[in-house]
C-alpha cells in the first residue's frame, strides 16, 4: 500500500474512534420518574450545566444520577427544581448517525483512492487506461 493510500486509512481510523462517542437524545422531554427506567438520558438544568447520566436512582424521596467524572463513577444529587428538561439516549439514531457520521466519507475516501490509482494523469487530461 502506497505511503498516501496508508495515511488516509489512518484518518479514517482516527475519525471513527471520535465519532464512537456520538450520542443522540430523544426530542420529546421525560418526567423524572421516567428517567429512573431509562438507562441514558441528558438532564438539562435551568443556569447550570447539562448532566450526562447513565442512569437515575430515586432513593427516599431523593433522586441521585450516575455519572463519569475523570474516569470514576459518581452519584450527583438532582434538584428537581433546577430540571428544565430530560430526554433519553436515542439509541437507533446515535447508530444510524455513527454509521452515517464514518461510513459515508469512509465511502468517498475509499472512491477517491480507488478513482486516483487508477486514472493517470497526463497534463490538464486524465487517461483512465482503457
Amino acid at each position: 500500500m502506497r505511503r498516501s493510500a496508508l495515511q488516509h486509512w489512518c484518518v479514517i481510523l482516527c475519525a471513527a474512534l471520535l465519532f464512537q462517542s456520538c450520542q443522540v437524545y430523544r426530542k420529546n422531554s421525560i418526567t423524572i420518574d421516567e428517567a429512573t427506567n431509562a438507562k441514558k438520558v441528558l438532564v438539562e438544568r435551568n443556569n447550570l450545566p447539562d448532566l450526562h447520566l447513565s442512569k437515575i436512582e430515586r432513593i427516599d424521596t431523593k433522586y441521585y444520577g450516575t455519572a463519569r467524572v475523570k474516569g470514576e463513577t459518581v452519584k450527583i444529587q438532582l434538584d428537581t427544581t433546577e430540571i428544565k428538561t430530560i430526554r433519553p439516549l436515542n439509541r437507533s439514531a446515535t447508530t444510524w448517525a455513527n454509521i452515517g457520521l464514518f461510513g459515508g466519507p469512509l465511502i468517498v475516501i475509499t472512491a477517491i483512492i480507488i478513482i486516483n490509482d487508477q486514472t493517470k494523469w497526463k497534463g490538464d487530461t486524465y487517461d483512465l487506461g482503457y
